[in-house]
């Protein structure tokens, strides 16, 4: 599903070729709004307030990073900015670790609910980081939808759109909450993974994962594997599933690849 999301409250969206304008507010996502202003790729510094080990391009649009061990990064990898305004994961990955839940709120603990079940079925069926990678994208693609209050001349997307919520529980959202999403599984499995908040050739918002699998580094962006017009039954895409810098930047995608690790 070739979609990506505004940076002006999320007022513009583009499907495919098609542009379409439209004048929805989300207060919601005010803040988050705030940290995306002027992205330009992701780096690797040091640890924020909460501890998470996260990435951000140098005009503080984040990308993010839960996992305790990361391998070396660049010298030009320095910063690391506040990432909560996007989506702070650490405290569910840690109730899903421990088994106790009882330190997250409602949104939290409904969102552990349904990723311990995907989690145990997708386990249950892979035997490598891959195939468990290939299962969690092929989920995310295949059992939610853009949000359509996203799409259209009177855009009002869902205030979860942004986080694993609208994706796991009410089974639609932005680039953004497929991101987190994708990003959450990552996460629970201890697979090494950032968040990448930058743009497409148009200028508009958008975002995506940078993935480590058998200590080789892959860009995924689900959104994009997500097909148009979304149907029951419909089967993931994988142009956009385990991809190079080189792939990521002739189908549009923009960003500071030189902050990011390197797949080629």
């Amino acid at each position: 599903m070739s979609i990506s999301c505004s940076a002006q409250e999320l007022s513009r969206c583009k499907v495919g070729n098609q542009e379409i304008m439209s004048f929805g507010k989300i207060t919601a996502l005010l803040a988050a709004i705030a940290v995306m202003a002027a992205a330009s790729g992701c780096k690797e510094g040091s640890t924020d307030s909460s501890g998470t080990d996260v990435f951000s391009p140098e005009s503080t649009d984040t990308a993010s990073s839960a996992s305790e061990e990361q391998p070396e990064k660049t010298d030009s990898q320095t910063d690391k900015p506040d990432t909560e305004h996007i989506f702070d994961d650490k405290a569910i990955v840690a109730a899903f670790k421990s088994g106790d839940d009882s330190g997250l709120s409602q949104l939290e603990k409904d969102i552990l609910s349904e990723a311990d079940r995907v989690y145990k079925m997708v386990k249950a069926n892979a035997s490598s980081d891959y195939q468990y990678e290939l299962a969690v994208h092929d989920y995310i693609v295949e059992s939610a939808t853009y949000d359509p209050d996203a799409i259209g001349i009177f855009e009002n997307p869902g205030v979860n759109s942004v986080n694993p919520y609208g994706i796991l529980v009410e089974k639609e959202g932005i680039c953004l909450g497929y991101a987190t999403t994708f990003q959450l599984f990552m996460d629970m499995e201890g697979i090494p993974c950032i968040t990448i908040l930058a743009h497409d050739e148009d200028g508009e918002q958008h975002g995506w994962n940078q993935v480590q699998i058998d200590g080789k580094w892959w860009y995924v962006d689900c959104t994009w594997d997500d097909p148009v017009p979304d149907r029951q039954g419909r089967a993931a895409y994988h142009d956009f599933f385990n991809v190079t810098q080189r792939k990521m930047e002739v189908s549009g995608h923009e960003w500071d690849a030189s902050k990011c690790y390197p797949t080629d």
